[in-house]
């Protein structure tokens, strides 16, 4: 259905088809995923961002099971595209991750970030996450 939207430029459809999709890759097994991850990366031109930042998001919520599973670790390989585009996307993931915890989790021992914004958070190294105080 995607497919057809692209080609006949009908952007209803293509709307529909991967409203449609989003709810389906989320109940799918990691070989699954990886099966249709590499039919999108084939059949959709590079900048057609639709259905692949679908499948990225979907995947970067499974990162530890991914990492595990054969044919996962074999499309990376197989379409380079998409295993940095994969690492990109977890890498962002993270930070994101980090930042809100610091946000919530405000780190008491530091100064309040007014006085210093530059100050990394010392009691997180690891992270080099701004306090956010």
């Amino acid at each position: 259905m995607y497919a057809l939207g692209e080609k006949y430029i009908a952007q209803g459809l293509k709307t529909l088809a991967k409203s449609r999709f989003t709810k389906v890759v989320q109940h799918l097994s990691n070989a699954e995923l990886a099966s249709i991850t590499e039919y999108v990366y084939k059949s959709t031109h590079e900048q057609d961002r639709g259905l692949r930042d679908i499948m990225l998001r979907v995947m970067t919520t499974k990162v530890a099971s991914l990492m595990q599973d054969d044919d996962f670790c074999r499309l990376a390989i197989d379409i380079p595209r998409f295993g940095f585009e994969f690492l990109a996307q977890t890498v962002k993931r993270i930070q994101q991750k980090n930042l809100y915890y610091y946000r919530i989790n405000d780190c008491s021992h530091c100064p309040p970030k007014e006085s210093n914004p530059s100050l990394y958070c010392r009691h997180n190294r690891a992270a080099e996450q701004f306090c956010a105080l």
